[in-house]
């Protein structure tokens, strides 16, 4: 298995038992993707509303039946699901430069 399947895989298992509903926000990038696919169908019964990043984590929710919700979230978010490829000395994350443009919070 790769290691962003397994980072995807990590995440899954932290959150699975948590009680819903949950109101969820998905990042964007290729392990994002991973978790997305292959194990936020899992957690549906436990979500009451997703949020996303950028329009291709969007097409991806819709592709996969999730309503996504539009805007900002009126409400604090229980989640919020990303990679990053680093974590600075003040515990930032680093996205990678895929060089995608994410919508505007």
């Amino acid at each position: 298995m790769s290691e962003k399947y397994n980072a995807a895989l990590g995440a899954f298992e932290k959150i699975k038992n948590i009680d819903g509903p949950l109101n969820i926000g998905i990042g964007t990038g290729s392990t994002t993707d991973i978790f997305t696919e292959n194990f936020l169908p899992k957690l549906r019964e436990n979500i009451g509303s997703v949020y996303s990043s950028s329009i291709r984590t969007t097409n991806l929710l819709k592709a996969l039946d999730f309503p996504v919700e539009e805007g900002k979230p009126n409400k604090m978010l229980d989640l919020y699901i990303d990679g990053a490829d680093e974590v600075d000395k003040n515990l930032n994350l680093i996205k990678g430069g895929g060089g995608l443009i994410q919508m505007k919070k």
